[in-house]
């Protein structure tokens, strides 16, 4: 790669070609161990702007992972982590990759991000720029944002395999696969009557265990303990009032007069119950 500037490289060249060239060249040039254009493709804008336009942020990010063992400097890493910290924003808006940069880098020290910065000035449409870092910089240990589903999270577990599951505001439990940033699973109540609908938001998910097989139990603002399946993505048992559970047989239930929010439930793994704490 003898050019200087990259956006002119990548525009003079056809649409089939050009995608070509975004797809392979920093494969190839890992391959050849050609440093020079490995690192200057992956600090360019236009580069960076162009494949993740036409192939999408894991495919940009995975470029960054492929081209790591070719260097000892921080300035790769550090804007493979910042693409990883605005996967939320790029993944449905690409077009924001301008002031994702400005937002976290405006500060850095770095010469050849500075440059980087100073290409994202060139772009002929109107972007939000901010002078400081005004979002979570690097090296604060954020990997990565869940936020496609809009809704507040109250609770968080661990399942086994490394998922997560979340509990909302708006009563559903989902599974997420932090990895690859998707949905593996959504559960939610079904509503069945109007007075449900009305009283939906108490549904809020407050707390969240897990239960050596595996099943989930939630505690709610409506103070009901909830079960759930995580197979068959279905509750095992209806809504249940008390603060004494057997599992994993969660067949009986001390039923109790408790409407308060559930603020925490816990297992015993000695007796193999749940204990929950109220609000009086």
């Amino acid at each position: 790669m003898k050019t200087k500037n990259v956006a002119e490289w990548l525009n003079q060249r056809t649409r089939a070609d050009r995608l070509n060239v975004l797809r392979d060249t920093i494969q190839q040039a890992v391959e050849a161990k050609n440093k020079r254009t490995a690192r200057k493709l992956l600090t360019s804008f236009a580069f960076i702007e162009a494949k993740l336009e036409e192939f999408g942020l894991d495919d940009l990010i995975a470029d960054y992972e492929l081209a790591k063992p070719l260097f000892t400097g921080k300035t790769l890493t550090i804007i493979q982590e910042i693409l990883r910290n605005s996967a939320n924003i790029l993944t449905n808006h690409p077009n924001q990759l301008a002031s994702q940069l400005w937002g976290r880098l405006a500060e850095t020290e770095y010469t050849k991000i500075q440059k980087l910065l100073n290409q994202a000035l060139e772009k002929s449409v109107p972007w939000f720029r901010s002078l400081k870092s005004t979002l979570t910089e690097p090296g604060s240990g954020l990997k990565w944002v869940l936020d496609d589903y809009k809704s507040p999270v109250l609770a968080s577990a661990i399942l086994p395999n490394g998922h997560v599951v979340l509990g909302y505001g708006s009563g559903d439990l989902i599974v997420w696969d932090i990895e690859s940033r998707t949905i593996v699973k959504r559960l939610r109540e079904p509503v069945t009557s109007f007075d449900d609908l009305s009283t939906e938001g108490r549904r809020a998910v407050t707390c969240i265990v897990i239960t050596d097989d595996c099943k989930v139990i939630t505690g709610s603002i409506d103070g009901l303990l909830r079960v759930w399946n995580l197979e068959t993505e279905q509750l095992v048992y209806p809504p249940l009032k008390g603060t004494d559970i057997e599992t994993p047989a969660l067949a009986e239930a001390k039923e109790m007069s408790i409407g308060n929010r559930l603020n925490s439930i816990s297992i015993d793994p000695d007796t193999n119950r749940v204990a929950a704490s109220y609000n009086d």
